[in-house]
This record gives structure tokens, C-alpha cells and sequence, in this order.
């Protein structure tokens, strides 16, 4: 019987992915900030995310490297991934809610530049 998704079918697909990612994620950044009248925010906002696509491959690599290293369900190999993936969850969950923090406080009409930076060390 024959697989229908293959490990080298993954491993292509992710490597597309990593190189369109932050590509796609430069022009429609761009085209967003362009419309919120925030050309520098929306670009690296699409930037970032589109940098998650290559993040995701070398998570990917990560796995399968750790895998055939030292199999797929040796309980140590699991619990080191878990522990690198929740941390790398939780670490982008707080920059994504940093930079949204930031992001919403250069919305506030009549401040200025001194006040965003001391209000943006307080969060």
C-alpha cells in the first residue's frame, strides 16, 4: 500500500512555504499598511508572520531530526519537544500581545513620541 503524504512530500511542501511566507507576508503587509496609512507597521507585522512559515519548517526539521534520531515515541524525545514547542508558543504569544499593546497605543490620537515610548516600557 502506498502512502499518500510522504515525508519528502511534506519536507518540499514546508520548503515552498518557507520561501513564499515571508514574501507574501512583505506584500500584503505592505499593501495593508499602505491602506491603514501605516506603511512601517504593516510591513513588518506581515513580515513576522510571514517569517512563521519558515519558522514552521525548521520546527518541522526539528521533529523529524529528533525523530529518526531517537524515535517517534521515546518519551524523553517527546516531553524535550513539548517543551520546545509550548515555549516557543507561549514566547510568541507575548510578543504578538506586546506588539498589538504597542501597535494600539500609536492609535491614541494627541501623544506624543515621548509618551508612546514611556507608556510602551510600562506594558
Amino acid at each position: 500500500m502506498k502512502e499518500i503524504i510522504t515525508q519528502e512530500r511534506v519536507d518540499s511542501i514546508l520548503k515552498l512555504i518557507a520561501i513564499a511566507a515571508p514574501l507574501a507576508g512583505l506584500v500584503i503587509g505592505t499593501a495593508v499598511g499602505i491602506i491603514r496609512k501605516r506603511i512601517a507597521a504593516g510591513t513588518m507585522f506581515g513580515i513576522i508572520i510571514g517569517l512563521s512559515g519558515t519558522a514552521l519548517f525548521g520546527l518541522w526539521r526539528m521533529y523529524t531530526t529528533f525523530g529518526n534520531s531517537f524515535g517517534y515515541t521515546n518519551i524523553v524525545c517527546l516531553a524535550v519537544q513539548f517543551a520546545i514547542f509550548s515555549g516557543i508558543g507561549i514566547g510568541a504569544g507575548f510578543a504578538i500581545q506586546r506588539s498589538r499593546n504597542i501597535m494600539n497605543l500609536h492609535e491614541v490620537k494627541g501623544t506624543s513620541e515621548e509618551e508612546l515610548l514611556n507608556a510602551s516600557k510600562d506594558i
